[in-house]
């Protein structure tokens, strides 16, 4: 049990660590929200003073840039925090509260891009897909969209189902606003277009499209007749979907697959009401720990992803503490009632997924991605990586000197130069561990204290 004084070191490690993170995800998104516009300038030619967006990007631009403005004119406290200068409380909240109004602006402004043309997703998000799922992997188109609505509708599905010239235009009216889409579509966030790490949402996902609406009926319902329509407004039908999906990408991908939805949900400055979130999505703290156990089931470590896990739980209960007593109290009954059902629910959860034909994310796959991380700290390429380091290899070297060795014994100290390649998840994978452990010193580069210079 800790002491007084270890629980507040701890409490005071998780805030700086929060905050951290924090800032680096406002700098980030900055930085891909300004990169994503100036595309749009040049696609759609802005320069033209009659160019039909012009008025839309450019204040899009210059909310971007006075956002980071913001950030620029707090440098010197930012960079004294990266240093682990002493900041009073009052400063610490105070930085925080200007970091989460930066992101909640980034954020507002990243919904806003729907109105924009829209870009086409990366074609290597296909080659990670196939890579990971293997033999269950069916050709599924990719659309980038917004994180709140996420409008995912395929033209094809509208031509499909609408039978044009059969319908009166106000007909057409009514059935275009309750338009529900058919077959799967991927959605991946306007801002992630260009970020690989980000693209693990995907195996999430494709979970969905692997479920088909039918898994999670049958995990709940069983044999069970039941009306399709009436099932897929069942929330626990739409619970153990959510289960089945992040279960899915966590074999595919192992811990990293947990990455994109946590940092979400902790640059939010509130919790989502528990009655909006319970009819469609399970509590994140519920998942997160079913996944977490459902790792350790397949034998998988997640080594330095236990701290973002920490820092979730911390910031969540920290939002969590900030509701009013009967907000808190219906959200703590609601996620006890989730949890009660999907535990109830998680062996044949993980039944089904274990017996899809893909590519499973184990501990010797982490264990590569383990190598790949430390060539990045090298600077080195990690489409590959080699299982003998230098260490064995070089005495291995010099015994061939002068000792006129058979061609065979040659050749059996050269193929410890033979390399693996890589899997898509050890790669991204080897990604996010290399972010983790080098993102602070990048933050300190970026921000100068008052003599100009940087930590």
């Amino acid at each position: 049990m800790m002491t007084e004084a270890e629980s507040k070191g701890d409490h005071e490690r998780l805030e700086r660590l929060r905050v951290l993170f924090l800032l680096g995800e406002t700098v980030e998104k900055l930085v891909r929200l300004r990169q994503i516009l100036k595309r749009q300038r040049i696609f759609v030619g802005v320069g033209d003073k009659k160019a039909e967006y012009a008025s839309v990007i450019d204040p899009l631009l210059k909310a971007v840039e006075e956002q980071s403005e913001r950030l620029a004119l707090n440098s010197s406290r930012i960079n004294s925090f990266l240093g682990n200068a002493a900041l009073d409380e009052a400063q610490r909240t105070a930085l925080a509260a200007i970091i989460q109004k930066v992101i909640n602006v980034a954020q507002q402004l990243h919904e806003i891009l729907i109105l924009l043309p829209r870009e086409t997703v990366e074609p290597q998000i296909f080659l990670l897909l196939r890579d990971c799922f293997g033999e269950a992997w069916r050709e599924t188109p990719v659309i980038m969209t917004n994180e709140l609505t996420s409008y995912e509708y395929r033209i094809d599905d509208v031509l499909d189902q609408l039978d044009i010239g059969q319908h009166s235009l106000e007909e057409w009216r009514r059935l275009l606003k309750g338009f529900t889409r058919g077959g799967s579509v991927l959605a991946q966030a306007f801002v992630d277009r260009d970020n690989p790490l980000a693209w693990a949402v995907l195996a999430h996902e494709f979970g969905h499209a692997l479920d088909g609406k039918r898994i999670s009926r049958e995990i709940v319902y069983g044999d069970q007749a039941v009306e399709p329509r009436a099932a897929e407004k069942d929330p626990k039908v739409k619970w153990a979907a959510e289960i089945f999906a992040d279960f899915v990408a966590a074999r595919v991908l192992g811990p990293a697959s947990q990455m994109p939805i946590l940092l979400l949900e902790m640059s939010r400055p509130t919790l989502v009401r528990a009655s909006d979130e319970a009819p469609s999505h399970p509590p994140t703290t519920v998942r997160l720990a079913l996944v977490r156990e459902y790792l350790k089931g397949l034998g998988v470590g997640t080594g330095r992803f236990d701290e973002v896990f920490e820092l979730y739980n911390f910031d969540y209960a920290r939002k969590l503490s900030a509701l009013d007593e009967a907000e808190r109290s219906r959200r703590k009954e609601i996620e006890a009632v989730v949890e009660g059902f999907l535990r109830s629910h998680v062996v044949a959860v993980a039944a089904k997924v274990n017996s899809l034909s893909v590519r499973t994310f184990g501990d010797r796959e982490f264990g590569h991605a383990r190598k790949l991380e430390r060539q990045l700290q090298s600077d080195l390429p990690i489409s590959s990586f080699r299982h003998a380091s230098d260490d064995q290899i070089l005495p291995e070297l010099n015994s061939l000197v002068g000792s006129g060795s058979v061609p065979e014994r040659v050749y059996e100290v050269l193929s410890g130069f033979d390399e693996t390649p890589s899997t898509s998840s050890e790669i991204l994978t080897a990604g996010w561990l290399y972010k983790l452990a080098s993102f602070e010193e990048r933050l300190k580069d970026s921000f100068h204290g008052e003599d100009g210079s940087a930590h």
